[in-house]
């Protein structure tokens, strides 16, 4: 599979050059948090950069863009109760969001996308759009995973942490990182936490589970991460054809 341009491996002269022709700079953004004791705490980052790779292999060269380092962090406290959980703060990330904009726009950078893995990302992003544009010139845009159509359409009302839809992911692209002895022996929705979401409450991991995990992870395949990762893909790649149309 190819690979996009890699920032980190450029010179500095070669970086000038590709970022004032680049179509999209890349920032994924990740997390390091709890995921069941079956996935891994790198679960979101490890997703993000394999959606990204499907991406190149789908674009086939029709358009250039450069992938920036993933951030490994972000906001997490729903999950800070399980060890190995480390968050940012709201003013930390928006910080570092801020700060790389302007450094990218500084050289001629055009157009930041935001891939995003983690749902606890997502408020912090979202606050701070219009601040990257008016302070650096750079264009953001923002692609949520786990608000894209594909999935919206794929999981559960209450599958959004560890459950089948990540689970499903990670079977297809990352096998060898599943503990699959490790799924909860069993999961029921907890009463009033539908209402709990459509109210847009804050809520802690613990609150479904006592492994952290909302779904059910036995009910995920291969198969099915295969179709989720290709769907994401083609919904990815028609949006940044159309940003450019």
């Amino acid at each position: 599979m190819s690979k996009p341009i890699a920032i980190s491996e450029l010179t500095s002269p070669e970086a000038g050059a590709v970022l004032k022709s680049t179509a999209f700079c890349i920032l994924p953004l990740g997390s390091l948090e709890q995921h069941g004791h079956h996935l891994p705490l790198s679960t979101d980052t490890l997703i993000a950069a394999g959606l990204l790779e499907h991406l190149v292999k789908e674009l086939k060269g029709r358009m250039t863009f450069t992938v920036l380092p993933f951030l490994p962090y972000g906001r997490s406290p729903e999950h800070g109760g399980f060890p190995g959980t480390v968050t940012l703060s709201r003013n930390t990330m928006v910080g570092v969001l801020m700060d790389i904009s302007e450094s990218l726009a500084r050289h001629g950078a055009k157009r930041l996308l935001i891939v995003n893995a983690h749902g606890g990302n997502t408020s912090v992003i979202g606050s701070c759009l219009m601040d990257i544009w008016e302070k650096s010139g750079i264009k953001p845009y923002v692609f949520e995973i786990y608000g894209s159509e594909t999935v919206r359409k794929t999981a559960a009302e209450l599958d959004f942490h560890a459950g089948e839809v990540e689970t499903s992911m990670m079977l297809y692209m990352y096998p060898e990182k599943v503990k699959k002895g490790a799924y909860p022996a069993s999961w029921n929705y907890p009463k009033g936490d539908l209402a709990r979401r459509r109210l847009h409450l804050p809520w802690k991991a613990e609150e479904f589970s006592p492994a952290g995990v909302i779904g059910d992870p036995r009910r995920a395949g291969a198969d099915l991460g295969r179709d989720i990762i290709e769907s994401l893909t083609k919904e990815l790649s028609e949006l940044l054809t159309a940003v450019l149309s």
